[in-house]
């Protein structure tokens, strides 16, 4: 997105400069002598020019993304009856552990009592069978079957206990609850889906890159992205896809924000900033910046026998107040003023001033 506004800047800009070329031409153009009256020598053009210095600057890969939720699932039941209360509703935020709906108990409470009687009688037997195998009047294989029962009978408790536990539905984790899928009096067996649970924090924002920068992109890196309603969050590159995409040939690459207070949802439109590499370019105001003839971006400079020459360039990032541009000498002299009135080629004077942070001196 910011990308887009710097070039659309520097377009607006070019264009101004092209008008008032053309204002210019025609001013003189009026202004000329007649042609037979003879010609004063006319004087040459002069520019300014400023010395540009690269500086390392880390370039930044623009992607269209989305905001996805870091989990989601179905809350199921896990045991069957007929839904007697529902303590959540859509859009309610739970905690880990939080009641979310009763599943009638039925006979379930009655199961354990019998359980558990059932377990005290064993340990009953299995301890006189103990006893009795001390003194030499049981067998160990009838000590080893007391073992047994005493082991079954325990383990129908955990399982009784467990029936109980589960007509109790609670939330896995922390979420939002996205949808609630029954309701009192529904009739549930396990594996019916209940309510629908996301969890926003941390969000998923992810995007498709090319094999063209997969290799630069790690993930740790710290990374940026513009939500649709203009908002700006940060975050951490999580996930670099390595399967390509069957049908795009693309890869899937993913950050994470923090997003604690559930203030950004799933779905939402957004362009990412990932960085990519660390080159050496030229911080620029666009008003310097120049088309050619064939319309490639670049600026101007002036040689050493004071002719003018255009140098391409690409912007390869930048802010509201100025773009980067790479692929310049390191160490140049570039028309800051009058660049619009001269063209590849014309010899001009030139003046010497001083970039500032306001200006030109």
């Amino acid at each position: 997105m910011l990308r887009s506004w710097i070039i659309a800047l520097v377009i607006a800009v070019l264009a101004a400069g092209w008008i008032a070329s053309g204002l210019l031409a025609d001013g003189e153009a009026a202004q000329s002598p007649p042609p037979e009256a003879e010609a004063p020598a006319r004087a040459l053009p002069t520019v300014r020019i400023a010395a540009l210095i690269a500086e390392p600057m880390t370039s930044e890969l623009a992607l269209q993304g989305r905001t996805l939720a870091d989990r989601r699932i179905l809350v199921r039941a896990e045991v069957n009856g007929v839904v007697e209360s529902v303590a959540v509703a859509r859009g309610d935020t739970v905690e880990p552990r939080q009641h979310l709906l009763q599943i009638e108990t039925g006979d379930r409470a009655a199961a354990l009592a019998e359980a558990r009687a059932l377990l005290r009688q064993r340990q009953v037997e299995y301890n006189a069978a103990a006893r009795l195998n001390e003194q030499g009047f049981r067998a160990d294989t009838s000590l080893a079957g007391a073992q047994a029962l005493l082991d079954s009978a325990r383990a129908m408790v955990e399982r009784a206990e467990l029936a109980l536990e589960d007509t109790s539905v609670e939330a896995p984790f922390a979420g939002v609850i996205n949808d609630r899928l029954v309701e009192v009096g529904d009739y549930v067996s396990p594996g019916d889906p209940l309510y629908e649970l996301v969890d926003l924090d941390p969000l998923r924002i992810a995007g498709q890159v090319s094999e063209r920068y997969l290799g630069q992109i790690e993930r740790g890196t710290l990374a940026s992205a513009t939500l649709v309603d203009g908002s700006d969050v940060d975050g951490m590159v999580s996930f670099v896809g390595t399967v390509a995409d069957p049908n795009t040939r693309t890869f899937r690459v993913e950050m994470e924000v923090s997003n604690p207070d559930g203030r950004v949802i799933e779905g939402l439109s957004a362009a990412m900033m990932l960085p990519i590499a660390e080159v050496t370019a030229h911080y620029v105001t666009p008003a310097i910046i120049s088309l050619n003839d064939d319309g490639v971006l670049g600026v101007k400079t002036v040689d050493d026998d004071g002719i003018v020459r255009f140098l391409p360039a690409q912007i390869v990032g930048g802010d509201s107040d100025g773009v980067w541009l790479a692929e310049l000498p390191s160490r140049f002299d570039a028309i800051v003023v009058g660049h619009e009135f001269v063209t590849e080629g014309t010899r001009v004077e030139t003046r010497r001033v001083e970039l500032t942070d306001g200006g030109f001196n």
